[in-house]
């Protein structure tokens, strides 16, 4: 009887530090007052998102420079086709 007794007091020993264990690691992951796991890995996740977006706006930026550029050029280059041939054909 004495050793299931030692056996019972030594589960609820055990049962008692997985308790703790999981109380602390909630309180880990939820913030306990703090930004916990939670908090920080979706303010990293938004941060990624944003940096993500600001590549994304930047490239368009470019794109849309580039293409005004060869519209200016070949605006450029038509006019000065046109005015060649009004030169040769005057």
């Amino acid at each position: 009887m004495a050793k299931d007794t030692d056996t019972i007091n030594q589960i609820a020993v055990s049962v008692g530090k997985i308790e703790v264990t999981v109380e602390e690691l909630k309180k880990a992951v939820m913030g306990n007052g703090k930004p916990g796991l939670l908090d920080r890995v979706s303010c990293i996740e938004n941060q990624h998102k944003n940096e993500a977006d600001n590549k994304k706006e930047s490239k368009e930026k470019k794109v849309k420079w580039f293409d005004r550029g060869w519209a200016v050029a070949m605006l450029f280059i038509s006019q000065m086709v046109a005015w060649i041939f009004l030169i040769f054909r005057g």
